[in-house]
């Protein structure tokens, strides 16, 4: 707090200043004072405002026209063509009412029957049966914990007893372990997929009499994840072997001998599968050992890939640096620094419209796209073809906005490190307008993350490196089964046996080499 001296030594001192400096220094104290506003109102924003970047357009026209696009402010607006859009009639419309039971479900039949008093006609003779009324419901039969006791047959000779051959023990996880396969499976499964720590799966488990703890169930993770461990790196060269690849990581907090140190998940996804990395850092070492990439600077894997889906972070550099690979940058992650700054900057206001406008295009074109049902490569054609036509005069227009903006905001204001990340990136921007199969953001990175970061809420930090790279295992194979829409549980159930016995085949163990054969959903 300042003191009273102090005030009076600030007002003698004002007092001495002249008219220049005194109109001087309130220009000063009214830019500090805005900037302190903005600052308060985007921690508001951040606290209590909307997750979502959808935004809303109080004149957005519809499907009728997809490229009428008024700008939010000056210069005018880029002249475009209209294309009419109408709604596919042939396709089924969801209605509000009640849905069919899946089919992909076993059917289990109960039978009501009819009281005896009621077979009785009304002229007294008896009814008989002519069919039954069937009416489907969703039914749940609640999971049991069972002792399991495990019988295998001895043979002797009959006169002396003498034990000459018993049944083989059966190939499974934890051999002489007291969990079977099973069990394992939905101790993955639960912290995985639903984000449960295990020490909540051990208090649900012990209320209905198992009597386990939570370091015997990282025990049983542990054992799994070192069966598992091939496949994921199967995974891996499955995702580094296609030409165009997403990357994205996220921090995580790791318990170590002195304290808690933060590690890193790495995602790469790819050809409908998805592979987790951990590392103890966020360094460039990581995608080093993912690619297993040399001193020299060669590489083991990744020779197909032409482009990398990625925001701006440094740690892909190396990668780049070696030639053949283009960095493609993420329009959503750019909208996002302007979308924080909206609601106190009109500028800001307005470079977000019109990367809507470029998001537009693009989600117009996969419309097309569906209602023609076009081909993968006439659907890279048509993007092409509207991002060259409709979409390039945007993003000259998003570019020419930020040129003329930059000199207004002094480099230390927030506004103008967000423009001076889009002209740093703006190379790897543009390039999705150079090729139509490349997707215009990060998006599919972010999705295949988010299982990971819910999960970090709930159980907080992996307890090893070990245990980070057991959880990378265990997401490469869950997430990548749900993006196969394979139901995990079914596909652990069926790999296990196979892993236990010795097939050694990995590539074909993976959830897109098994698709076709676990795919419960079309």
């Amino acid at each position: 707090m300042t003191s009273v001296v102090e005030v009076a030594a600030q007002r003698e001192k004002t007092a001495q200043l002249t008219r220049d400096e005194l109109i001087e220094l309130v220009a000063a104290l009214e830019a500090e004072n805005a900037d302190l506003d903005g600052k308060l109102q985007y921690a508001l924003k951040a606290l209590h405002g909307p997750s979502s970047e959808r935004t809303k357009r109080q004149d957005d026209p519809g499907q009728e026209q997809l490229f009428g696009l008024p700008t939010a402010q000056e210069p005018e607006p880029v002249a475009t063509e209209h294309i009419t859009y109408e709604r596919d009639k042939t396709k089924p419309t969801t209605g509000h009412g009640r849905q069919q039971v899946s089919r992909e479900l076993r059917a289990v039949e109960k039978i009501i029957p009819v009281a005896e008093s009621d077979k009785i006609g009304p002229d007294g003779e008896p009814l008989v049966l002519t069919g039954y009324e069937i009416s489907e419901k969703l039914d749940l039969i609640p999971e049991e914990i069972v002792r399991l006791v495990i019988k295998r047959e001895r043979y002797g000779v009959k006169a002396t007893r003498e034990t000459v051959v018993t049944a083989a023990v059966e190939p499974c996880l934890v051999p002489k372990g007291k969990a079977t396969d099973a069990f394992i499976h939905e101790i993955i499964v639960r912290k995985y997929l639903l984000g449960l720590p295990l020490y909540r799966q051990a208090s649900d488990l012990n209320s209905r009499g198992a009597e386990v703890n939570d370091s015997w169930l990282v025990d049983c993770v542990k054992h799994a994840a070192d069966h598992y461990r091939p496949i994921a790196e199967a995974i891996r060269d499955q995702v580094l072997n296609n030409p165009f690849v997403h990357a994205d990581e996220t921090p995580i907090r790791q318990q170590t001998g002195d304290g808690v140190k933060t590690g890193y998940f790495w995602c790469w996804l790819a050809g409908g599968q998805v592979f987790f990395h951990y590392g103890g850092s966020r360094g460039q070492c990581e995608v080093a050992r993912v690619f297993g990439m040399t001193d020299d600077d060669q590489r083991e894997r990744g020779e197909w890939i032409g482009f990398l889906i990625c925001d701006g972070y440094a740690g892909y550099n190396a990668l780049i640096a070696q030639g053949g690979i283009i960095r493609v940058a993420c329009w959503a992650h750019l909208r996002r620094k302007f979308k924080d700054l909206d609601d106190t900057d009109r500028n800001a206001a307005a470079l977000v419209e019109r990367i809507n406008d470029a998001f537009r295009v693009d989600r117009e074109t996969r419309k097309q796209i569906e209602k023609q049902r076009l081909t993968p490569e006439a659907a890279a054609k048509l993007h092409q073809e509207h991002r060259q036509h409709y979409a390039l005069p945007i993003i000259a227009d998003i570019r020419t906005r930020m040129t003329r903006l930059a000199p207004l905001y002094t480099p230390a204001s927030r506004m103008r490190k967000a423009i001076e990340y889009a002209n740093h990136l703006w190379q790897a921007l543009t390039v999705y307008l150079t090729d139509g199969r490349l997707p215009m953001d990060n998006n599919a990175a972010e999705r295949a993350i988010r299982p990971l970061v819910i999960g970090r809420k709930n159980y907080l930090f992996v307890g090893s490196e070990d245990g980070g790279e057991w959880a990378a295992i265990c997401y490469s194979i869950i997430e990548s089964c749900r993006m196969q829409k394979i139901d995990p549980r079914r596909y652990l159930t069926q790999v296990t046996p196979l892993l236990v016995s010795g097939n050694k085949d990995y590539a074909r163990l993976t959830p897109t080499a098994m698709k076709d054969q676990l795919r419960t959903t079309s």
